[in-house]
């Protein structure tokens, strides 16, 4: 929080306006005019916050999600399910959720020597992708809308994880684990991948072995049109 009583972002430079620098006529000190600034930056902070991964839908992408207990599957669900979108020719891109330790740079490596020299955002590009890494240093985790917001347009977007969020989502289940079914509690899980018989729900039950049954699933759910090639 700072001293105007509100949380602190850093976004493009917005110029204060002459109304936001006066107060009937009074001069304002620099703390006054620091909050007046402050202020402006939160309006515009609001408005980009808007723009929320429910907005995007059915503009530049759609999402769909999947979600399950750890060990279920989620992630070779969805390595296994991109050869065949990609295919299909969408254009795929895919957010993960982590744990807060995780790591995609290594000792030794220049951009590693940036960040600990205390580089809050480094760049890595080649000819053949580039690579953006963000230091949050102690800073709060950014929100499924913030990250969809930062992701380029493509057909579809795949989140793994994230499972309290309200996005439609895929539940990867695995009767064998022992764990309750997550759609008893989430209205927002669409169907259910399981490799077993699933009881106590009205969600469709997809074959979670049956890759191209469950990308077929997710393409007629977002309204998308795959081009085949046995078209």
């Amino acid at each position: 929080m700072n001293r105007c009583g509100e949380a602190a972002f850093c976004l493009s430079p917005i110029t204060a306006s002459r109304k936001d620098l006066a107060l009937t006529g009074q001069v304002l000190s620099v703390g006054q005019r620091r909050c007046a600034l402050q202020r402006r930056r939160m309006r515009a902070f609001s408005l980009v916050r808007q723009q929320t991964y429910i907005a995007v839908m059915g503009s530049d992408r759609q999402i769909i999600g999947f979600a399950g207990w750890n060990g279920s599957g989620k992630t070779t669900l969805v390595t296994n399910l991109l050869p065949v979108l990609t295919g299909w020719a969408l254009r795929v891109s895919t957010i993960k959720h982590a744990h807060h330790d995780f790591e995609v740079d290594y000792p030794g490596k220049d951009s590693h020597r940036h960040r600990q020299a205390g580089a809050t955002e480094t760049v890595v590009s080649s000819s053949n992708r580039w690579a953006l890494i963000h230091e949050l240093r102690g800073q709060p985790e950014l929100s499924l809308d913030e990250l969809v917001i930062r992701t380029g347009p493509v057909d579809l977007l795949l989140v793994e994880g994230f499972k309290h969020q309200s996005h439609s989502k895929i539940e990867v289940f695995r009767p064998a684990l022992g764990y309750p079914l997550l759609a008893a509690e989430d209205p927002a899980i669409v169907a259910i991948a399981s490799d077993g018989p699933v009881h106590g729900t009205d969600r469709p039950i997809l074959d979670l072995n049956a890759v191209e049954e469950i990308a077929t699933f997710i393409c007629d759910h977002c309204g998308l049109q795959p081009i085949r090639g046995d078209t």
